[in-house]
């Protein structure tokens, strides 16, 4: 048989589904909108993925059979082959499904720099202001807890000692922060 025509079996059995009698046992409301979300493929950040999913449900964000029960909706591909995957009545909560897909994906997980991070961004001398600017601040939202003093010395420092916005800052520095 092609691999192609070769299919997940989904679990028809509550018996054979990773969440708890606890979680599956949980009604939801005539009025309960199912969200839509975007799905997980194992290809970027998992954390990232649980903070925009626990975003979109805040409003239910007390209620761990919801948000355990719409989770899979979440994910796709070899992610939810993975959770199918899972041994039957593994998950107890919300904690348990989230340490058990930390755990999996970690290995993708982007970790925060340092504030030492922002001396080993670049400009190159072919880059626009606007570009660098752009590049920067992307950078600073790798660091973790930065401050916007060393942000703006690194800022400064980075700039290319030709260009005529470091020779005005260098003129001009009273102490502004990143935002002026």
């Amino acid at each position: 048989m092609p691999h192609h025509c070769i299919f997940r079996a989904i679990a028809t059995d509550a018996s054979d589904s990773p969440f708890s009698e606890d979680i599956l046992e949980y009604e939801f409301s005539k009025e309960f909108i199912i969200l839509t979300f975007d799905c997980y493929f194992s290809q970027s950040d998992p954390a990232q993925h649980l903070c925009q999913y626990q975003d979109k449900m805040v409003i239910h964000f007390r209620n761990d059979s919801i948000l355990c029960q719409i989770s899979p909706s979440s994910l796709k591909g070899v992610t939810s082959d993975w959770f199918y995957s899972l041994p039957p009545c593994s998950i107890y909560s919300f904690g348990d499904l989230i340490m058990l897909f930390l755990a999996q994906y970690s290995s993708l997980q982007e970790f925060k720099q340092n504030k030492h991070h922002f001396f080993s961004i670049k400009m190159r001398p072919s880059d626009s202001l606007m570009v660098y600017i752009g590049y920067f601040h992307n950078q600073v939202a790798k660091v973790y807890n930065y401050s916007e003093d060393a942000s703006a010395i690194a800022f400064i420092n980075i700039l290319w000692i030709t260009h005529p916005l470091y020779k005005h800052l260098v003129k001009y520095n009273t102490n502004h922060s990143m935002r002026s």
